[in-house]
């Protein structure tokens, strides 16, 4: 089991922004929360995200830290980075599992700090309007 699965289960959802995008591009973000399973546990903390399909572009960013308070089991805040997609991917796009690379490392109440990497699937789920696919329309008349 990796050693963040100990800790906590953590969630990836992305969130695309109908009103941002441009010719090439279209912006949105990740939004990650972690549930604390684990009452040792004081911080957990992204330092790499890697996705696996190259029509994604993370953003540039140090690290993202998530708080614990001491004890306390259940969510954490939501964290957000910030991505972009090809608008000709999103155009094609039909659901499916993405994968996602995350590295960092876990700080617990004792002061021990372990790293981890895990492989995290997630799915886009656009707004409404937000994907535009090219549609056939077939007009067909009845003679009687």
């Amino acid at each position: 089991m990796n050693v963040l699965n100990r800790y906590a289960e953590f969630h990836v959802r992305v969130l695309l922004d109908p009103q941002s995008s441009d010719n090439y591009r279209q912006y949105g973000c990740f939004i990650f929360q972690a549930n604390c399973i684990a009452e040792s546990l004081k911080e957990i903390v992204l330092t790499e995200l890697r996705c696996a399909n190259k029509h994604i572009q993370v953003n540039t960013f140090d690290k993202l830290n998530f708080f614990i308070a001491p004890g306390q089991l259940g969510e954490s805040a939501m964290r957000s980075i910030g991505i972009s997609i090809s608008t000709d991917y999103m155009q094609k796009y039909s659901p499916k599992q993405e994968g996602l690379v995350l590295k960092g490392y876990i700080k617990k109440l004792n002061g021990v700090k372990e790293e981890f990497m895990v492989s995290h699937y997630f799915q886009i789920e656009p707004f409404k309007g937000e994907v535009k696919k090219k549609q056939r329309v077939r007009n067909s008349t009845l003679a009687v």
